[in-house]
């Protein structure tokens, strides 16, 4: 069942030649301070940024195991270990969420200001992370550094 929601979404992403792709791995040892959970899941953001001085971005979460469903994912600009502000507010650009158990799949898509180019090249330089907040772990559950997705 995965497979076939995956690779629609990678032929989705994967349609804009001029993006920069990056993914994450998150876990609660990531998050700052360390959360205790079993909670884990994988992040995938394409970026472009455009001549208007935005940045479209689209991509998508799997997160499993975690103590409730999600209430807030974001992109934050910080260093692995720091915390960092919210520089891409994902909740805001869901397109769908998919819940199977304990696993929940949220796409989404959407444009943010970045007139300096300022996100991007945070995220360029591995400088940004993705993070998935619950109500029992408000400040974030599973965290997850985010890296340059090879072509």
């Amino acid at each position: 069942m995965l497979k076939r929601i995956c690779v629609p979404l990678v032929l989705l992403v994967a349609a804009s030649v001029n993006a920069q792709s990056f993914g994450a791995m998150m876990t609660g040892s990531q998050e700052v301070p360390a959360v205790q959970t079993p909670g884990l899941g994988v992040a995938e953001i394409s970026v472009m940024s455009l001549p208007d001085g935005t940045l479209a971005f689209r991509g998508a979460i799997m997160a499993s195991r975690l103590t409730g469903m999600p209430v807030a994912y974001h992109v934050h600009a910080a260093p692995r270990g720091e915390n960092g502000p919210i520089v891409i507010d994902l909740v805001g650009a869901e397109t769908h969420r998919f819940v199977f158990g304990r696993t929940v799949f949220l796409v989404f898509e959407g444009i943010v200001a970045d007139p300096n180019g300022d996100i991007l090249a945070a995220m360029l330089a591995g400088m940004t992370y993705v993070n998935v907040h619950t109500a029992a772990n408000p400040g974030g559950e599973i965290r997850g550094q985010l890296f340059r997705a090879s072509r």
